[in-house]
């Protein structure tokens, strides 16, 4: 059993300096409407139905974190903003990393998503890890929830549910604007700044923000400092969008963020059981991650759609590590990379009384790792088998439908189904065979909401989850940390 990081203490003391530099005031009417969308923004959800719907009429267990709510939290990793909330539960084993939980979940048994594209990749273990912590919590405008099942409109991974982080979107018309942001806390010394800019006319809107955080060794009751837990991040992000017309909208949206060097504390530290900790050295040097996605939104509202969203987008991760275990003096230095590209598009029609989702996505993901030894004594350097099967490919094809029923103004009804394909390819590495696998999936949900009164709803799911094998599961083996070990299982 290791030690993990507990949250900082209530005594802990923060302070947060907000400034935000506006255009003039608007006329009366576009006031009134910026005022009514602010209103209304933490009701609106986009994750449970992959379309802007209020969470209250939703038949499945969804929770929304607007904007408002999300200025008063301190968070140092994104999953800090869900601490405290209704089916979410968070741990954290080491700095500057934190996973979220959802119905007893974790890992890639839950999908997360930014701005509607996959965060979850082809080396996304089912345990704690830190990618999601490569995702800047200060540029985040809402977090989305849902709990249980959803592979019908997510596919792969949506077991215990999804999570969803949605970046600012500007609106237009605003002229200029902007924001800086300064939080500090006592306890580790940490800092966090954020400086953003805006600009808005009528058909176009630009959005630039740039956040720097220092987190420095953790001090807690009694005075006593927990070493290995300082490290530093760097996140920048702009949006760039575009009303061509009245029926068309571009949207570029670019990400970067960057953790140089954070220690791995559960294995710099003695656990359970022993005298000396697992290693002298571990880093995850540099963590980094690199996204960009263009979406086109169409409102054609013709016979056969009302709209269609396409989304193109590319996302490279960075994994390299450091680490020597303890009474050794070989230094494994890693250099893992996944550069995943996705295509969807979404239908949407609404007919009647049904509200009908249908859409096609496709992603390809590949994955490159190296590993050399290096003598701290001697500096001699020898290679080594890589973390991850260099070359290694999962790609993956899904067709979904769902349909949104109102039977009557008491009974909603949402029913969909999704077929999935796969296809992953692990080359040989001169020693062992290689894999090859083409699984496939066909699963289905039904879900129910009645009305009980104007503040009370009935609800009821039953839906289904899967998650296909990654490079992960398929391709580590060898000595884990913890005292594991992993094996091949050919079934």
């Amino acid at each position: 059993m290791k030690p993990t990081l507990k949250p900082l203490s209530a005594a802990l003391l923060v302070a947060v300096f907000q400034t935000a530099y506006a255009a003039p005031t608007p006329a009366p009417e576009a006031s009134a409407d910026a005022a009514d969308s602010a209103k209304t923004l933490d009701a609106i959800q986009v994750t449970a139905s992959r379309r802007s719907e209020l969470a209250s009429e939703v038949p499945q267990a969804v929770t929304v974190i607007g904007k408002e709510d999300l200025k008063g939290r301190v968070a140092q990793t994104n999953a800090d903003l869900l601490r405290g909330e209704i089916g979410a539960f968070v741990q954290q084993t080491t700095p500057g990393q934190a996973v979220v939980i959802v119905r007893g979940l974790k890992g890639s048994e839950v999908l997360h998503m930014v701005d509607g594209f996959r965060l979850n990749n082809a080396f996304f273990r089912n345990a704690p890890n830190q990618y999601p912590a490569l995702i800047d919590p200060l540029m985040i405008e809402q977090v989305e929830v849902l709990r249980g099942p959803a592979s019908v409109l997510y596919g792969s991974d949506a077991m215990g549910g999804v999570v969803q982080m949605l970046s600012a979107k500007p609106t237009y018309g605003l002229g200029f604007s902007g924001r800086a942001q300064l939080r500090t806390a006592s306890a580790d010394s940490s800092m966090i700044a954020r400086t953003e800019v805006n600009y808005s006319s009528d058909q176009f809107y630009v959005h630039v923000g740039a956040t720097h955080q220092d987190v420095d060794n953790l001090e807690i009751g009694g005075g006593s400092v927990l070493p290995f837990t300082n490290y530093t991040a760097r996140f920048a992000n702009a949006k760039f969008g575009w009303a061509i017309n009245e029926s068309h909208e571009l949207v570029l949206n670019t990400q970067f963020g960057r953790q140089p060097r954070t220690p791995r504390y559960d294995e710099l530290v003695p656990g359970f059981g022993q005298t000396r900790p697992t290693s002298a050295e571990f880093l995850f040097r540099p963590q980094e991650r690199y996204f960009a996605s263009l979406k086109h939104v169409w409102d054609i509202n013709n016979a056969w759609a009302d709209r269609i969203t396409t989304v193109l987008g590319r996302q490279d991760i960075v994994d390299d590590r450091l680490n020597r275990d303890f009474g050794t003096l070989n230094r494994d230095i890693e250099e893992n990379t996944s550069e995943m590209i996705g295509v969807s598009t979404q239908f949407e029609k609404s007919i009647g009384d049904h509200y009908l989702s249908f859409g096609v996505e496709r992603y390809e993901d590949e994955i490159t790792s190296s590993r050399i030894r290096q003598n701290v004594a001697t500096n001699a350097l020898s290679a080594r088998p890589s973390r991850f099967p260099n070359g290694s490919t999962m790609d993956s094809t899904g067709i979904y439908f769902s349909d949104d029923w109102q039977l009557s103004s008491a009974l909603d009804v949402i029913y969909g189904l999704r077929y999935s394909r796969f296809d992953i390819e692990i080359p040989t590495d001169g020693t062992a065979p290689g894999v090859s696998l083409k699984p496939d999936d066909l699963t289905g949900n039904v879900g129910f909401a009645f009305v009980l009164s104007d503040d009370v709803r009935l609800v009821a799911n039953l839906g289904r989850g899967f998650r296909a094998p990654n490079i992960f599961d398929l391709g580590v083996f060898g000595v884990r940390p913890g005292n594991r070990f992993s094996t091949p299982n050919p079934d």
